[in-house]
């Protein structure tokens, strides 16, 4: 291991520490050594068996951030505790800092299942959580963020933000979601933050009141993506045939992106075609609607799929006479 507590109870880096100075394991508390030499990492060992419990598998990327925040907040006069056992939820968070904020660092997958079940315990049981996931694909110039299915189970609902860790640069960051696009793409702002922003999230900013429409040439992949399956009954351009609707029509009309697209991972064209065939054949139910569409999911707990759908179907449907594009002819 790389760390461990003094007679003070301050946690050490192994680079750092001294020989003869008492040192235990900031898990087990039992006595390990300091090895140190001209072939050897500085590291700390444990003089018995225990090892074996302690060693949870994690990266070596994974533990050196959890000693780093460790030691960094509790410079800051935080009271920390690594990995403590909560009983009420049989699971060891990384660190617990004030008895009020549990992080968690994931690096390796996990099932999205474990991450909200982790996640609601310890929101049941007081707990702020916040996690920290490798650093995602983002581009600078353009602030398009890119999540898979599984990382974008990690942003907060609540302020609507991503905490992301850039090993090799050592760097904090936190990204603020202001609109998903489908797909893997988000627009996000992203900003360099140091440790302490992890104890004190910003609640939601406020969010801006127009609405996004993808580009000509993205709705134009979109369909060029769901010809590959050279199938009319491909659900997107099946409706497509049915209403008579041109490419045009579609690149025109279509891809409208609302604040509630966050919750929703169907592609905004898939839904909203949906939508357009049940409008036409006065079949729209908003029961039926939700269950023809897909919805991301979030550590911080389930959506409300009704008040989320009612809202974007709404606003879509006035959109679409004030535009003159509910008549869906070519």
């Amino acid at each position: 291991m790389l760390c461990a507590k003094n007679e003070n109870n301050q946690i050490i880096l192994a680079t750092i520490a001294k020989k003869g100075v008492h040192y235990v394991c900031p898990r087990c508390h039992c006595k390990v050594i300091l090895k140190q030499g001209q072939s050897v990492v500085p590291h700390f060992a444990h003089t018995n068996n225990k090892k074996y419990i302690c060693n949870k598998g994690e990266t070596y990327e994974h533990y050196l951030l959890k000693y780093m925040l460790a030691q960094w907040f509790e410079l800051q006069h935080h009271t920390v505790v690594i990995e403590p056992y909560i009983a009420q939820s049989y699971q060891y968070p990384d660190l617990i800092v004030d008895n009020d904020v549990a992080i968690e660092i994931q690096f390796s997958k996990i099932t999205i299942l474990n991450i909200k079940k982790r996640s609601l315990s310890l929101l049941n049981l007081g707990f702020n959580v916040v996690w920290v996931i490798n650093n995602p694909h983002y581009d600078a110039k353009t602030h398009i963020l890119k999540l898979t299915t599984y990382e974008r189970t990690y942003i907060n609902l609540n302020s609507r933000h991503l905490f992301a860790w850039e090993h090799k640069r050592q760097q904090l960051y936190q990204y603020y979601i202001i609109r998903f696009l489908g797909g893997k793409r988000f627009v996000a702002l992203r900003q360099t933050i140091t440790f302490d922003t992890l104890l004190r999230i910003t609640h939601k900013m406020k969010m801006p009141t127009f609405n996004l429409k993808l580009t000509d040439n993205t709705v134009r992949k979109y369909l060029k993506y769901c010809r590959r399956s050279r199938s009319v009954h491909q659900p997107s351009l099946s409706i497509m045939y049915q209403l008579q609707l041109s490419e045009t029509w579609i690149i025109k009309q279509l891809g409208i992106i609302f604040d509630e697209q966050l919750y929703v991972k169907s592609h905004p064209v898939y839904w909203q075609l949906q939508l357009l065939y049940m409008v036409k054949h006065n079949q729209y139910k908003l029961s039926d609607f939700i269950k023809s569409i897909e919805y991301n999911v979030f550590y911080t707990g389930a959506i409300d799929k009704e008040k989320i759908t009612a809202k974007m179907v709404g606003d879509f449907l006035r959109l679409s006479y004030i535009n003159g594009s509910n008549n869906v002819q070519n």
